[in-house]
């Protein structure tokens, strides 16, 4: 049993002066969308505005995923920043006020290690570009130990391609961390050889289709051709890509901004808790 604190939330809080901003419920706030700046920084608002966002980056890769979708949105802004930006990430310091001590709850009792992992997208969430975000995020024995919110490199032309898309980042880490896994488990088990296949869960089942069919040529012959390993991973069992209902799409929360409710059963789900 170990508990991972989060005490950098508040020391970095301090040092953007950020401990006396009123306490909110989530990360974003919904309904805003951030565009581009018309008017060119100053070299003060950038240099302040990209030191918050190395701050919580640092903190949103080591003990706090909640945030993680949020400092993805931000850091699209790094190098013209506005007043509106300035205004998203307030209300990240604001969320963070409202949980400093929030963090990762790991319980690890079982022997055999067993990864599955989750994955989304959000169809041209980007306002700006049309672009598409991937989220995924992996356990182990039911213990979050990798996540990650991503901005996709090309525009999808639908939520199926947007998904596909995602599972190229997903697939990625299912193998490196399948790699770790694998050797600690042959290293703890030594009479056990079954070989465990990481499971990767996507909630859209035309996605799932368009992975595991060839036949599909015609929907993704336009689409760039390193996704299409994703078929060969597949084939070659590195991953088991399965479905799950949207109910239980765990990744949810690293694709798009949600409401008091739905991020709280979102934490609750990365079994974060307060210390």
């Amino acid at each position: 049993h170990r508990d991972l604190h989060s005490f950098p939330t508040r020391r970095s809080s301090d040092l953007f002066n950020k401990g006396n901003l009123t306490p909110v419920l989530t990360p974003i706030d919904l309904g805003v969308q951030l565009y581009k700046a018309e008017d060119k920084a100053n070299k003060e608002d950038l240099t302040l505005y990209q030191q918050q966002i190395g701050s919580l980056i640092y903190l949103s890769t080591k003990t706090r995923p909640d945030i993680t979708f949020a400092i993805n949105r931000c850091t699209r802004f790094m190098s013209n920043p506005d007043i509106n930006h300035f205004k998203a990430l307030d209300r990240i310091w604001k969320y963070l006020n409202k949980y400093p001590t929030l963090g990762i709850n790991y319980n690890c009792n079982d022997n055999i290690l067993k990864l599955i992992g989750y994955t989304d997208a959000d169809w041209g969430g980007d306002i700006v570009g049309r672009k598409s975000t991937s989220g995924y995020l992996y356990l182990l024995n039911n213990n979050i130990i990798s996540w990650n919110s991503i901005l996709q490199k090309t525009v999808a032309l639908s939520s199926c391609e947007a998904e596909y898309m995602a599972f190229k980042e997903a697939i990625k880490e299912a193998i490196y961390l399948n790699n770790l896994t694998t050797y600690f488990n042959k290293f703890y088990n030594n009479n056990n050889n079954n070989i465990r296949i990481p499971t990767l869960l996507t909630d859209s089942e035309s996605a799932l289709k368009l992975a595991n069919n060839p036949e599909f040529h015609k929907r993704s012959k336009h689409i760039d051709i390193t996704y299409h390993f994703i078929r060969e991973a597949i084939l070659d069992k590195k991953v088991d890509l399965i479905y799950v209902n949207t109910k239980k799409q765990l990744a949810d929360g690293f694709t798009k901004a949600l409401d008091n409710i739905k991020h709280k059963n979102f934490n609750n789900s990365l079994n974060l808790k307060e210390i």
